[in-house]
């Protein structure tokens, strides 16, 4: 173990750190992306953080998700992505652009999908 990997265990409770160097193949086993185990686990310091990291990371992935559908429905690419809260709703704003110049913005409910007017 590298004086590196000593500061960085010093810094986790024990639970992270056993989890970190034990799960990453139950992890990917079951479809988690290796490198976003390794990000998530690498940047806790509390098991009380745990539920919360791989929310915010499951987060990050269904934004991407629901920008790819909004990409093939309209035709377009994304140029700007955004959340934010409105009308007591999460959603997600994309800005897209076609090959032709034309632009949109789109509004996707975090919870339902569906487009939001």
């Amino acid at each position: 173990m590298n004086v590196d990997a000593k500061i960085k265990d010093a810094k986790q409770d024990t639970k992270v750190t056993n989890a970190a160097a034990h799960w990453g193949p139950r992890f990917t086993v079951n479809g988690v992306d290796f490198s976003d185990f390794k990000d998530v686990t690498s940047a806790l310091h509390s098991w009380d953080d745990w539920c919360r990291a791989w929310s915010a990371r499951a987060g990050e992935h269904e934004a991407r998700g629901r920008a790819a559908l909004v990409q093939k429905r309209y035709g377009a690419r994304v140029v700007r992505a955004d959340s934010t809260d409105q009308a007591g709703r999460h959603l997600y704003v994309f800005r897209l652009l076609s090959a032709g110049g034309k632009v949109w913005i789109v509004r996707v409910d975090a919870r339902s999908g569906a487009e939001v007017p």
